[in-house]
């Protein structure tokens, strides 16, 4: 069924004339999501050293093709979520390598 441009200009009306007399009228919010990229990367930012230890090693594993037993479960989880983002494996190595830096220095 088509909508001549008459039919469509006395709906846009009708429309108009309805939202003025109700007293509530539904609105849509919409909301910038990031995608999935920023999403990912704003993680991996957050993460602590220890915490991107933990997934840097589970990425490893993972890009291996090891096995993820015994790796904590949040960390496979963002080990998987980061690995189709190069950006966000910078990110995570770069921690990583801290905290073992860190670490190894304390325990000197």
């Amino acid at each position: 069924m088509e909508l001549d441009a008459n039919m469509a200009d006395t709906l846009v009306e009708l429309i108009k004339r309805n939202a003025s007399t109700v007293s509530h009228v539904a609105t849509f919010e919409v909301h910038s999501r990031p995608s999935t990229f920023e999403d990912a990367l704003e993680k991996a930012v957050k993460l602590s050293r220890a915490q991107a230890h933990e997934v840097w090693q589970a990425l490893q594993l993972l890009v291996s093709h090891k096995p993820l037993v015994g790796r904590p479960t949040a960390a496979v989880e963002m080990a998987i979520e980061f690995n189709r983002f190069p950006a966000t494996w910078k990110v995570i190595s770069d921690k990583a390598l801290e905290y073992e830096h860190f670490t190894l220095k304390h325990k000197s």
